[in-house]
């Protein structure tokens, strides 16, 4: 999965990845490459279909308990603030830019 770049429907670009249950390692290099600190933790979880996903968290100097399923987009915005989205609920928000 390659890091693209989405705009906001409100124009707000923002950085995004979408966790696939195999890019933990691309999530930690294009986010928290720069921290000295930080921890992974991939698991097996139960989405919301009942369906055996992987989940993801994340820790660091400035983020805490950052949780992501299969599916989810990982968002990075103009602050700096990360922010977890459902697949669904980041497609609302954000477009992909051309």
């Amino acid at each position: 999965m390659t890091m693209k770049k989405y705009t906001k429907r409100k124009p707000d670009t923002v950085r995004a990845i979408q966790f696939t249950g195999e890019n933990a390692d691309e999530i930690l290099i294009e986010f928290f490459g720069s921290c000295e600190t930080f921890s992974l933790n991939v698991t097996w979880e139960t989405g919301g279909n009942g369906e055996r996903v992987k989940g993801l968290t994340l820790n660091s100097d400035y983020v805490v308990d950052c949780e992501l399923l299969e599916g989810d987009y990982l968002v990075k915005t103009m602050s700096g603030e990360l922010i977890a989205y459902g697949e669904d609920r980041f497609l609302e928000l954000y477009k992909e830019e051309e």
